[in-house]
């Protein structure tokens, strides 16, 4: 195992998105006239990981020397028991179009020098008409494109900004153009120091620290006794740990290959504080069946009276779970998720004010079935500098005061990308800024799609509840959309939205119609069609205490054309039903 200043890890080209900042406007670093040599770049080697783990798909080397490119594919329908007859897991789709990602990451040193990047596909699937890099809006200030080679299927960029998250996209015979989207991703990880990072340094003489080792069985016992637990690079199997409450921090580090889930939910506790997930590893629930279940130590599978395969919000595996306050998660990359990604929740005693939590720097991938939700938010946590690729949920807004900001979405064929909730709920306060969603795989108008909406279920519900002091800043959507906003209260008639702020938020362009049939019926999906399914919505049907007002769009483009009050319901295929047209206003 090979280890520099700087770490690197794998590669679906997308560089993912760095520090605090505004998108659009943060500083670009000094060119120099030679971004080769890097002395500033750290890098990370999975010399133990299996071939299987690997991505011979593409080749990328910085500063001029190659890294370690990682892999998730679609796992096999056996990974999904007791299904009920009829359904899937969701992932049918992505098997049989042989979707995969490949990744790999470094850290280096923005306010030293950029970086020089080359990537190149390594098979030969037809004519390479060109090379994109996602996020588009970010060419020229968080990288810059030197050089596409068509025939030799490589493309030279430099890197100028760390904590960036970029996709790298070839567009030949796996590429669907109807959908702007690659069906082998290729995702570049650029991370900034760890000596940046927000987690104190780790200190290794500490005999409180245990230090697991490549090729040593994780020893349970030994952590019992450890407030710091760190996975040195190796390929690291500890199934279903429940983390002892005297360890308060975790440490992968890059070259680390996890397998398991760290569950620290001591629910029955109170006053758990500190809990830190941090480094730069991978932390893989690919052992776990679908929808496995915490209270038989993941070895089944969360079932219904009739013992159907069913989701289990409370109970089911997520690879990272704390019922504590103050925590941290930074730095790693989750794979290969079995249910939810993360399970974060406070202490019930726990004043609200005094609730805090951040999660930065995280990727979440290989996220292939139903239920593979991204981000849950509890309240007052910030999430900053993310990349996620859900299959479900990217962002559930379900509690109050969250902040998400400079984040990357890649978000697949089921759920929305911010969801309000599946009943009536009250939420105060969100700020959503600086997001690129470079890619939505929505192949239908169902209910729970879109930037931000609240999916009512078909049998009603009359609990009140106000979503208010909402912000959606500098949002730009790539690709075919499908949806943009779609808040009702026609079932839920007692659900009011109120003060929701849509400032500079740019699509693309929407998916019409038509093209989206002939996706579905060229490649698959669980897309809802009917020419009678609504395209963006905002409808108060006044059946109950509910109402919608201020709800502001200052700057909303589509295919570049502004939205406007006139235009709204033609370039926005806007369907707006309100009590009177200063509710909604479009600026």
């Amino acid at each position: 195992m090979r280890r520099s200043l700087c770490w690197i890890l794998g590669i679906v080209v997308i560089i993912l998105a760095g520090c605090s900042h505004d998108i659009s406007t943060n500083s670009i670093p000094e060119k120099l006239e030679n971004v080769t040599e890097a002395p500033h770049v750290s890098y990370y080697d999975y010399d133990s990981v299996s071939s299987y783990h690997r991505s011979n798909l593409f080749s990328v080397t910085v500063g001029g020397r190659p890294i370690d490119l990682l892999l998730t594919t679609p796992p096999s329908e056996a990974m999904s028991p007791k299904l009920e007859p009829g359904k899937q897991d969701g992932a049918d789709v992505y098997r049989q179009n042989n979707r995969s990602f490949s990744w790999g990451q470094f850290d280096f040193d923005a306010s030293y020098a950029g970086v020089a990047v080359t990537a190149t596909k390594n098979v030969d699937d037809g004519f390479i008409r060109d090379i994109i890099v996602r996020p588009t809006q970010l060419e020229g200030i968080a990288y810059e494109i030197v050089e596409k080679d068509l025939v030799a299927k490589t493309i030279r960029i430099n890197v100028l900004q760390s904590n960036r998250k970029l996709s790298i996209e070839f567009v030949d015979e796996r590429y669907s153009e109807i959908q702007s989207l690659p069906f082998d991703a290729l995702l570049l990880f650029a991370d900034q120091p760890q000596s940046k990072d927000i987690a104190s340094a780790l200190n290794l003489e500490d005999p409180k620290t245990y230090l697991v080792k490549d090729g040593s069985v994780f020893d349970r016992q030994r952590a019992e006794s450890a407030s710091s637990v760190i996975f040195e690079p190796g390929l690291h199997d500890i199934g279903l740990w429940f983390v002892p409450e005297s360890v308060s921090r975790i440490h992968i580090e890059g070259g680390a290959y996890v397998r398991g889930a760290l569950n620290g939910d001591h629910d029955e506790k109170s006053g758990r504080s500190g809990f830190h997930v941090t480094g730069r590893g991978v932390l893989s629930g690919e052992l776990f069946q679908f929808r496995a279940d915490v209270r038989t130590n993941g070895e089944a599978v969360c079932v219904d009276d009739n013992g159907y395969s069913a989701g289990c919000p409370r109970s089911g595996v997520k690879p990272i779970d704390a019922n504590q306050n103050n925590f941290l998660i930074e730095g790693i990359t989750m794979v290969n998720i079995p249910f939810y990604a993360l399970g974060l929740s406070y202490d019930k005693d726990i004043p609200l004010a005094q609730r805090s939590g951040i999660i930065s720097n995280i990727k979440m991938l290989g996220m292939w079935r139903y239920n593979n939700d991204g981000f849950a938010l509890p309240d007052n946590v910030v999430v900053e500098d993310c990349f996620v690729s859900a299959m479900d949920d990217a962002f559930k807004v379900y509690n109050h005061n969250a902040t998400v900001r400079d984040c990357v979405v890649w978000q697949m064929d089921n759920g929305a990308i911010f969801q309000f909730g599946w009943f009536p709920k009250s939420v105060n306060k969100a700020l959503i800024e600086n997001i690129h969603v470079i890619h939505t795989e929505w192949t239908g108008l169902n209910k729970n799609r879109g930037l931000a909406n609240l999916t009512e279920r078909p049998a009603g519900n009359s609990n009140a509840g106000e979503i208010s002091d909402i912000t959606f800043r500098n949002v730009y959507m790539e690709g075919p959309v499908s949806r943009v906003v779609y808040l009702k209260n026609g079932l839920y008639p007692n659900q009011s939205y109120s003060r929701w702020y849509f400032e500079n938020i740019n699509v693309e362009r929407l998916f019409p119609y038509d093209q989206m049939v002939l996706t579905k019926r060229r490649y698959g999906g669980n897309g809802q069609l009917l020419p009678t399914l609504q395209i963006n919505a905002i409808q108060d049907f006044n059946l109950g205490s509910g109402n919608i007002e201020d709800i502001y769009f200052n700057g909303l483009y589509i295919s570049g054309e502004r939205v406007t009050m006139e235009n709204a319901g033609n370039v926005g295929v806007f369907d707006i039903n309100v009590d009177n047209k200063d509710v909604v206003q479009f600026e």
